[in-house]
């Protein structure tokens, strides 16, 4: 029989936690009992005192790939990206079939500043799963990175596709159609942006930018004055303005 630390009650061997209190018995060859120290440390911000159970969930039962994501996400939110990296990679190799896997992979790759890599774990995770809707957000940002301005603008209209709602990928897409002179598109995605509330110095900067370059001077200077009154230090801005007003005197 057991004996409940927190209880005190007793109940057969055969039970991994207390079924009155959910404490976990002390078995400490049991990976059960090692996942429950885990998640109770992670949800108290002990991140190495859940990387240290994860470690011995993967003494005891080598080959979960649960663990090995676990621990992927731990050394993530530990700065240790690599190991991150390295975790993500044995739970695929255990398991090869879980978009998330593919996902927070992707995620540790682009920080670690492999892009290519990234993109290619992101697609694996839509390939897998084409609802994931925030991969082709990632997929966006990282093909933006990369230079693939045109595959950067098809994710986030994938996205759009899903979550037309979704401020975040209007304000990225319309950067990404301005970065490939569709000036005029990116008009109607950063205006999106600007109603919902999220006005803020780079939405007006772009949105100015975009009216200037399809000739819309007035719109332009508006938003290029609403941006500095936000950000008086918006040098950005103000190098436009000062350019727009500049006229020479005849």
């Amino acid at each position: 029989m057991k004996n409940c630390e927190k209880c005190k009650k007793e109940y057969p061997e055969e039970y991994i936690f207390c079924p009155t209190c959910g404490v976990p018995f002390t078995d400490k060859e049991n990976p059960v009992y090692w996942r429950e120290i885990a998640k109770n440390a992670r949800v108290n911000g002990d991140i190495q005192a859940a990387i240290d159970a994860c470690q011995n969930c993967k003494r005891i039962d080598g080959t979960n790939p649960h663990t090995y994501f676990v621990l992927g996400s731990l050394y993530y939110y530990s700065g240790e990206i690599q190991k991150s990296i390295d975790s993500y990679r044995k739970s695929i190799e255990f398991n090869p079939n879980l978009a998330d896997t593919y996902y927070y992979l992707g995620i540790s790759l682009y920080r670690s500043g492999s892009i290519q890599a990234s993109i290619e774990n992101l697609k694996k995770c839509l390939e897998l799963n084409p609802k994931f809707i925030i991969a082709y957000y990632w997929l966006g940002i990282t093909s933006y990175h990369k230079g693939e301005r045109k595959n950067a603008i098809k994710a986030f209209n994938k996205l759009l596709k899903l979550n037309p709602e979704s401020v975040i990928a209007h304000y990225h897409i319309g950067v990404s159609l301005s970065a490939v002179g569709k000036y005029k598109e990116s008009i109607p995605h950063f205006q999106k942006v600007k109603e919902s509330g999220s006005e803020n110095e780079a939405v007006l900067f772009h949105l100015g930018t975009a009216y200037f370059r399809t000739g819309n001077f007035p719109l332009s200077i508006e938003n290029f004055k609403k941006s500095i009154e936000l950000n008086p230090e918006d040098n950005r801005s103000k190098k436009m303005l000062d350019f727009m007003l500049d006229v020479p005197k005849i």
